[in-house]
């Protein structure tokens, strides 16, 4: 096939890969000037073609072999007739990340950068943070920035300033246009920033010889993704002692670095949930940190809640460690100390208070009202009385929450900040639940006065699940009715947790209407008892 001068590549191999017929493919391996010049073409020259579905098919090898080779033909073809020129801005990082893996060398003093902020609205020059030895370079949001350096900091040696030119670009960046020297990115910086951010951001040339200043990234970000370029000059950093030690030097020509955003628009929902950036400026309230409310305190850190205040006096026992978030290395701690050092690590986009303390103790110099929601997860009877005297001062959404034994059945009760859980005096828990639970089923642990109910943490996720998006529903909407939702498992289950129990009448929905058993069904029921329906 004639391929315009402009087009042609040297070679092309058709190669059958190690275990051919039975495990390996027919692929097709073009020579390495084809590299980032042509589109689908891996970083060692694979062509991604579609073309042996491989030995699984049942395809006799010639087949294959002759698939891969029409495929290959049809590529060419399309290639040469300039049909595949916009195949690139398909799928830009792909590109980006081959080059960026042809010239990233060893003592280069960073190799990557994490964004913890949106996208400039226009183009300017901040100040980042080195993280050494990682050589992650942090770029966004001081408090959030921080609070990721924190989380890494037992990997820590040293923190550097880096200068960042941080600039909006509205068009991805494909082999054929993103820059590639240092005079190319200067005549960016002069065409995009104004005088002072360029003369901030500018080196002068005696520093880049003698190794001083700082190092500088330009930072160019697309709606979802971004490029980094280390330029030229930086001093030279030498960490750790002996052996270990690691001296970094400054780079003499440009060098592309990957970008990978920390934000928690992109971490919680892949930007598609606009209502994570409302999420990060809520405050919850978390009242028990045990098998229910350890992993929903998680999952609202996951989602993108941005402040959480735990409140809990227990410490992690053995006990705790079947159903509990918190593992082994916790036991002996205090449940908030170990939650707050978990989420703060893991999570840096939220603000964790732990307060070890009883709630009854906690609420005499604390008010409830400045709370976008309070969630109690005790399952205790005095909990839920002293939150309703305090809210009836001091209003709040409250969400209140608890399993059955077994999670036979689990609640989630939203009430609006004017709704009261007691009514006529009455808590009305007992009645709200799915079955009449004789004593013996909460069991009492041998040598103390702990009582606790029999279930696993594998049964207890769907009560976390129900509650965690019951929270994040009040979160995000608002209680405008007060609302109990339940998730209850079948009879059938029951059955086997349990001999002679049965499930009240509200919650038998084991039927067959469609021909096919129900084990689980999530209910909507009105509040308080007396609005319910029979």
């Amino acid at each position: 096939m004639s391929l315009p001068p402009e087009r042609r590549i040297e070679t092309a191999e058709l190669v059958l890969t190690r275990g051919f017929p039975e495990k390996g493919k027919a692929r097709i391996r073009l020579s390495k000037e084809a590299i980032l010049a042509l589109p689908h073409v891996e970083e060692n020259g694979w062509v991604c073609l579609n073309g042996d579905p491989g030995p699984g098919y049942g395809w006799p090898p010639e087949d294959r072999i002759m698939e891969t080779l029409y495929r290959f033909q049809e590529f060419i073809w399309e290639w040469g007739q300039g049909q595949l020129d916009f195949d690139f801005y398909d799928e830009p990082l792909n590109y980006w990340y081959i080059w960026v893996k042809q010239a990233v060398y060893g003592d280069i003093p960073i190799r990557k950068v994490w964004t913890t902020n949106d996208r400039p609205s226009k183009s300017c020059v901040r100040e980042g943070r080195l993280l050494l030895p990682d050589r992650i370079a942090l770029v966004g949001d001081g408090k959030l920035v921080r609070r990721l350096a924190q989380s890494r900091r037992k990997d820590i040696q040293q923190e550097v300033s880096v200068r960042i030119a941080d600039i909006p670009i509205d068009v991805p960046l494909v082999p054929s246009t993103w820059p590639k020297t240092d005079s190319e990115l200067e005549r960016l910086l002069f065409s995009r920033l104004n005088h002072e951010d360029r003369h901030r951001f500018l080196l002068p040339e005696g520093e880049r010889r003698k190794g001083r200043g700082q190092y500088r990234v330009i930072l160019l970000r697309h709606m979802e993704h971004g490029y980094a370029f280390l330029m030229p000059g930086g001093p030279h950093i030498s960490i750790g002692s002996g052996k270990h030690r690691r001296t970094y030097k400054p780079p003499r020509s440009v060098i592309p670095l990957t970008v990978e955003r920390l934000d928690p628009s992109w971490t919680v929902g892949r930007d598609q949930h606009p209502e994570v950036y409302r999420r990060q400026q809520q405050r919850v309230l978390i009242i028990g940190l045990g098998a229910l409310g350890s992993p929903v305190a998680d999952h609202l850190a996951k989602a993108g809640v941005g402040e959480l205040t735990l409140v809990d006096d227990d410490t992690l026992e053995p006990a705790n460690l079947g159903r509990h978030l918190l593992g082994a290395n916790a036991l002996e701690q205090p449940k908030v100390e170990g939650m707050s050092n978990h989420l703060s690590r893991t999570y840096p986009a939220v603000r964790v208070k732990p307060i070890k303390q009883n709630i009854e103790d906690w609420l005499i110099d604390n008010r409830l009202d400045h709370y976008d929601l309070v969630l109690d997860l005790t399952g205790m009877e005095e909990v839920r009385r002293l939150l309703d005297r305090h809210r009836r001062r001091h209003p709040c959404p409250l969400l209140i929450a608890w399993m059955e034994p077994f999670v036979v059945a689990a609640h989630a009760c939203l009430l609006p900040k004017d709704v009261p859980w007691i009514h006529n005096g009455k808590d009305h828990l007992e009645f709200l639940q799915a079955v009449t639970w004789p004593d013996e089923v909460v069991q009492q642990e041998p040598g103390c006065s702990t009582r606790f109910q029999s279930y696993t943490a594998v049964s207890a996720a769907y009560a976390v699940a129900l509650v965690a998006e019951k929270a994040l529903d009040a979160l995000d909407k608002g209680i405008k009715q007060q609302k109990v939702y339940s998730w209850t498992r079948s009879q059938t289950y029951l059955d086997k947790a349990w001999d002679h129990l049965k499930l009240r009448e509200w919650a038998q929905r084991d039927d067959r209407g469609n021909g096919l058993p129900v084990d689980g069904t999530l209910i909507e029921r009105s509040f308080p008892p007396e609005m319910m329906d029979p």
